[in-house]
């Protein structure tokens, strides 16, 4: 009798010798069309150019590095403030409008100094803009995703992070994906994946209880994948038209 190993969903032969970036994965989720221009195409350069919502979140995570690298005592909100106003390099033109502008500027900021502030127990995270690789499912697939700040908690670890984005497909993406990568590259789940909007101020969370709920994330991150390796595999059979290609919908997708 051959038991079936409960970490890999269903087909999971069909992933092969891929690896996949967490930024990447975003961009899929977020565009799906974009993200067939830039890594499938090739066209960097036309109609992908950085939006206003990634330019802020450049800033943002500049900022959060910032803060994180001076003593916890001179984390005021002053400073909080200057930190983030000095990686502010935007300019008006930048945005559809001025008033868009000046609404940004001020409530992320304010969102920005507001997430800290309630974190001021925490002195020093233990992860800090770092950079991982894993293999999931099979050996021959890997994952890479960059954590913004992981912090020790008394049974386990608590992952964060901030978006500059209102899209729910990519958050939802986004937490089950740290779900999974966490399980195989560090062995424990998180007690609590986190994510906090800094346009709105929401937050979203992911608890993982038992092992239904991380073999539903499980299989929901591997349709993600499976659907950007048929992307690749199309590509290298010379479709002609992305309009032809399955990349209009993500597992993550509101209906």
């Amino acid at each position: 009798m051959v038991t079936k190993n409960t970490d890999e969903p269903c087909e999971p032969h069909f992933l092969e010798s891929l690896s996949f970036k967490d930024y990447e994965v975003e961009d899929w989720l977020r565009s799906p069309t974009d993200y067939c221009n830039k890594y499938i195409r090739g066209n960097k350069n036309k109609n992908c150019r950085l939006t206003w919502k990634q330019r802020v979140q450049y800033i943002v995570n500049h900022a959060l590095n910032d803060v994180y690298t001076i003593e916890p005592e001179m984390r005021t909100r002053e400073h909080i403030y200057d930190c983030f106003l000095r990686r502010w390099n935007l300019k008006p033109n930048m945005f559809p409008t001025y008033f868009l502008y000046q609404k940004v500027l001020s409530e992320v900021s304010s969102q920005f100094i507001t997430w800290i502030e309630n974190m001021r127990d925490l002195e020093t995270p233990i992860v800090l803009f770092e950079s991982f690789t894993t293999s999931i499912f099979n050996q021959s697939v890997q994952l890479s995703m960059i954590f913004q700040m992981i912090e020790c908690t008394k049974t386990s670890y608590n992952v964060r992070k901030v978006f500059v984005d209102e899209e729910r497909n990519v958050i939802d993406g986004y937490l089950h994906m740290t779900a999974v990568f966490c399980h195989k590259a560090f062995g424990k789940l998180p007690d609590t994946i986190e994510t906090t909007n800094l346009l709105t101020g929401e937050k979203r969370e992911l608890r993982i209880s038992d092992d239904y709920e991380l073999k539903e994330a499980q299989n929901k991150v591997y349709v993600m994948l499976q659907s950007m390796e048929r992307l690749r595999s199309q590509n290298k059979e010379h479709v002609k038209e992305v309009s032809q290609w399955d990349c209009y919908s993500t597992p993550f997708s509101m209906h």
